[in-house]
């Protein structure tokens, strides 16, 4: 009787938080507010990208690797590879699907911009509301289509920029965990984590020590270290991808070879060091 009531009084709370989140994508404003965005996008693309394309600065890594991939090398053994694989096998894909053109890699790019862009739209309605999302997601648009570094449709690595999709994904299901303590938030915002670990290594690590913040401070906030449990085991499935992912790079081609030959930047390194 106790738990049936309990369940009965969670229900509405629960409800209301589904409710919610629903009007966020629901409401005209936020759909204009959308639509705004992918418009940006577009028409960054035209007035920058699409008149011009900086050979030096674009960098042909990004091109050659996936390609390679689909000629049957293996990464970090046959290629040399400083970051996560799962963006050059992303990009590979992509090539095998859509073939090898320029303009696969240029779509891709401009999606996932557009992609960063809303995710921090979200971010910024949750925080402040609808025009500081919008603000900080046509600051990113209008940074990303630069001719330097920052340029997010061809980028110097789209290692970087998947990941940060990514890491902007972790971010906002971890928001969402705490503003509704919904378990299935928490094991989506480890998903995000561990694809973010396996795009890029910072943008991973910077994910994990944001999760276990939340769930170290939530577990002395409830004084509960089934809490803390509870959280770990939600983010367990992510944790068991890249574990399974990097282990067996690890393990077929040796721990020191994987840091020597490719991630020669790691403290301790000969390259890092020379």
């Amino acid at each position: 009787m106790q738990q049936a009531g309990a369940r009965a009084a969670k229900k509405p709370e629960e409800e209301g938080v589904i409710a919610a989140i629903r009007s966020q994508f629901n409401d005209s404003g936020g759909a204009v507010s959308r639509g705004t965005i992918v418009a940006v996008a577009i028409a960054m693309t035209w007035y920058t990208w699409a008149r011009w394309g900086d050979i030096q600065l674009d960098c042909g890594r990004e091109l050659y690797v996936p390609s390679e991939i689909l000629r049957g090398k293996l990464l970090y053994r046959d290629i040399f590879y400083q970051y996560g694989p799962l963006a050059p096998y992303v990009s590979a894909l992509l090539i095998r699907v859509f073939g090898s053109h320029l303009v696969v890699f240029y779509l891709f790019g401009i999606a996932v911009a557009i992609g960063c862009a809303i995710l921090l739209f979200e971010l910024g309605v949750m925080f402040e509301g609808r025009a500081v999302g919008l603000t900080a997601a046509l600051a990113l648009l209008f940074v990303g289509f630069g001719p330097e570094f920052s340029n997010y449709i061809l980028p110097y690595s789209y290692a970087a920029t998947i990941g940060l999709v990514l890491s902007l994904t972790c971010s906002l299901f971890t928001l969402r965990y705490l503003s509704g303590r919904r378990k299935f938030s928490l094991m989506l915002a480890g998903l995000g984590a561990s694809l973010a670990l396996l795009c890029k290594q910072e943008f991973g690590a910077a994910c994990y020590l944001m999760l276990a913040f939340v769930l170290v401070m939530e577990a002395i906030l409830h004084r509960s270290a089934g809490s803390l449990l509870k959280g770990i085991v939600a983010c367990a499935p992510g944790v068991a991808l890249w574990l399974a992912i990097y282990g067996w790079f690890f393990w077929t081609l040796t721990p020191a070879y994987m840091v020597d030959a490719n991630w020669i930047q790691l403290p301790g390194t000969y390259y890092s060091q020379v």
